[in-house]
């Protein structure tokens, strides 16, 4: 283009336009699904239409589809798995994170010495929404998988010390996060509102459970603990996407009272408990009268697919839904014979395995979208991660020795529990993802988005990293493989 400036392109959306604008529309819109060019920007126009403001694509440039994007994704997932498991021999979802964060640092260097690979890298990104890609398509997937594995007699028989944690723990937790990240937000002047400083005690409280049972899939110890530590995650997790929700209500002015508030928070997490029971019975009975290995697969898929997106549309917790639901579905499957038991939980297990490559490949690449955010106030965000993670690990120390020493009055607990409760408490993709989905409505908005995405970033690196490479040598060394 020789340094001249693009021409640009008025599209003027309107229901039933006038018939000599309608070929113009239809090829506008053609050339916009076939990336030959690019919104720059949408606005209200005369007689307030809505107008968007379109800019041919460079010559040259690349321009991504969904599945292209995804395709990619796959790829270097596939890719990192191969480099882990022949050189690193990490456990498969550190080792692929850890290929993938030294991949975006790579392609960050080559963009420094001037390849210009920025642009595409930026088209990247924009079709691959991790935040869509996870709360809306994999989530339900990936819960409903790890829930299958746990054992529904061993999540009854400590019914109440997951309820505490789960509950409690999330609640607290976030609380203690907020207050702390708020005196820390007014001492080095990160200008962060309380209720922003909530939304990320609520997003960052909840142990992940797709990182807690990805990684601690192969730990011994008493069967207690694993019960313990998988159950709390998974239905933890259900409560802090609640509570998020809630909280970011509050924040876009959707919910101004407490009793508001309160009722969004018991609706979505009663509702998808609800849910859960009905979607897991029913696909249950269907399992138990169909007894085929395909059958009870295509009947988890439509629940962890179908279940999710019908949570969702009614505003109840799919995530809730898909724990309940999957342990539900999962201890059905049991019942069914040997091999078609056998096929099905191979099956499950692929799913899960396979998610979690995926997921965690793009956490490590979300590096250069963290980078990009926070470079105009790098000193600052860095500042801000490196506080956030012992914060974090403070608020899980805190939520979990309280109900811990008042369950102990009742309930049989195993030696060291707040070290191996506290230390477990891992966060993944979730917090992550959740710190992405946040609005970016003004520039004041979007400078504690930005702050918030860098603590969010800084926790989850530590978290699987350190916590991750160190949780199962903690717990064979504190507590038996056998109870």
């Amino acid at each position: 283009m020789g340094g001249k400036k693009l021409p640009t392109l008025m599209v003027f959306a309107q229901a039933h336009g006038p018939s000599h604008l309608r070929p113009f529309l239809q090829q506008s819109f053609e050339n916009l699904k076939n990336g030959r060019v690019a919104p720059a920007g949408v606005f209200t126009g005369p007689n307030g239409r809505c107008v968007m403001k379109c800019q041919p694509v460079a010559k040259g440039s690349l321009s991504v589809s969904v599945f292209q994007a995804l395709s990619v994704t796959i790829a270097l997932a596939a890719g990192a798995s191969y480099v882990n498991r022949r050189f690193l021999r990490l456990h498969p979802t550190i080792g692929v994170m850890a290929v993938s964060l030294a991949g975006a640092i790579l392609l960050a260097g080559l963009d420094a010495v001037g390849l210009n690979i920025e642009p595409h890298i930026e088209r990247f990104f924009d079709r691959l929404d991790f935040s869509a890609l996870l709360l809306d398509t994999m989530l339900g997937l990936l819960l409903f998988a790890g829930a299958f594995h746990v054992d529904l007699d061993d999540l009854l028989g400590r019914k109440v010390e997951i309820s505490v944690f789960a509950l409690f723990g999330v609640v607290a937790t976030a609380f203690i996060v907020a207050s702390a990240t708020f005196g820390l937000s007014q001492w080095a002047g990160l200008e962060l509102s309380f209720v922003e400083c909530l939304l990320f005690g609520a997003l960052i409280s909840p142990t992940d459970p797709i990182a807690v049972l990805a990684i601690l899939e192969r730990v011994g110890g008493p069967r207690r603990l694993r019960t313990d530590i998988c159950g709390e995650s998974l239905f933890n997790d259900g409560i802090g996407v609640v509570m998020f929700v809630t909280v970011m209500k509050v924040y876009t002015g959707q919910a101004v009272n407490p009793g508001t508030v309160v009722g969004l928070f018991v609706m979505e997490a009663a509702g998808g408990l609800l849910l859960g029971v009905l979607l897991g019975k029913l696909a249950s009975w269907l399992v138990r009268s169909a007894g085929e290995a395909h059958v009870e697969t295509l009947l988890g898929l439509a629940v962890a697919t179908g279940g999710y997106a019908l949570a969702n549309a009614i505003h109840c917790s799919g995530a809730i839904a898909m724990v309940v639901s999957g342990t539900l579905v999962g201890r059905a499957a049991r019942t069914l014979r040997e091999g078609d038991r056998r096929d099905v939980n191979a099956f499950w297990s692929m799913i899960d395995e396979v998610g979690n490559m995926i997921l965690f490949t793009v956490v490590g690449l979300e590096l250069l979208v963290i980078a990009r955010a926070v470079e105009p106030d790098l000193p600052a965000a860095c500042l801000a991660a490196s506080a956030a993670v012992p914060i974090v690990l403070v608020g899980r120390l805190v939520a979990v020795t309280i109900p811990l020493n008042l369950l102990r009055l009742r309930y049989d607990f195993y030696p060291r529990a707040t070290t191996i409760l506290t230390w477990g408490g891992l966060r993944g993709g979730l917090p992550l993802a959740m710190a992405l989905s946040l609005p970016m409505a003004t520039p004041a908005r979007n400078a504690s988005r930005n702050t918030i995405l860098c603590m969010t970033y800084g926790v989850v690196l530590i978290s699987i990293f350190l916590q991750g490479l160190t949780i199962s040598p903690m717990v064979k060394k504190l507590l038996p493989t056998e109870e």
